[in-house]
């Protein structure tokens, strides 16, 4: 494994049973992401990218190969330690923000923190400190309802930040969001990837988005590749095309 690799991925496939069919989503993924890198999934809707990803945040396990984190086997773990791990080294952003209605903004991005046993002390500090990074410190005490869905998004944000992880992965966290927004979303994605070095991965149809990062890798029919020159061309025939 390169020296420089946070994750390895070594010939995964990812099969579902279904009306006694099976049905190989992944297939035979190799795939290496650096520390630090930037990097964009894209590919048609069934195509495997948010089983890869949930794979790479060990929310869903591989029917056979491996995932390795600094060189470690890491499903071969129990349960136990493997939560423990995601819980301190990886952060998620999905879709759909959800936030706790009951709860105010600093209190949202806290809560990973907080259930891992911090300090409160600490662990409002370390919220306010990411959400006035993202520019909601005029925000901190508002209720998820009194936010706007880009605000919501911010929150989510900084809430996977919080555990200071390692990786950070993203599941379309702009599809719910105007094209303004939505910009605005991937151009903090990619500041906080190289403010704070951590190792960006986001699932996402948005050509702008995919473009902004350094990186881009496209899932067809279950394998996993980096997308060549002639498909980021394409790409930014699209982006000009939406602009």
């Amino acid at each position: 494994m390169s020296t420089d690799a946070l994750v390895q991925v070594q010939n995964l496939q990812k099969s579902f049973v279904k009306d006694g069919r099976r049905i190989d989503v992944l297939r035979g993924v190799n795939l290496e992401i650096g520390r630090g890198d930037a990097v964009s999934i894209m590919g048609r809707s069934g195509a495997g990218k948010s089983t890869l990803l949930q794979i790479l945040g060990t929310l869903d396990r591989p029917s056979s190969g491996r995932v390795l984190f600094d060189g470690d086997d890491v499903f071969s773990w129990r349960e136990s330690r493997l939560a423990a791990y995601r819980g301190r080294s990886i952060g998620f952003v999905f879709q759909f923000h959800h936030l706790l209605p009951e709860f105010d903004t600093i209190e949202n991005a806290a809560m990973p923190a907080i259930i891992a046993r911090m300090p409160r002390s600490e662990a409002f500090d370390r919220a306010e400190a990411l959400l006035r990074r993202v520019g909601l410190g005029d925000r901190l005490r508002h209720r998820p309802g009194e936010l706007s869905g880009g605000e919501q998004q911010r929150v989510a944000l900084a809430r996977a930040l919080v555990m200071e992880p390692r990786l950070l992965l993203a599941d379309e966290p702009t599809g719910n969001l105007d094209a303004t927004i939505g910009n605005q979303i991937f151009s903090l994605l990619g500041e906080l990837n190289r403010e704070l070095q951590v190792t960006v991965v986001v699932v996402t149809h948005n050509p702008s988005l995919a473009l902004a990062l350094r990186r881009r890798l496209v899932v067809t029919d279950g394998v996993v590749a980096d997308m060549s020159e002639a498909a980021v061309e394409e790409l930014r025939g699209l982006q000009a095309e939406q602009s």
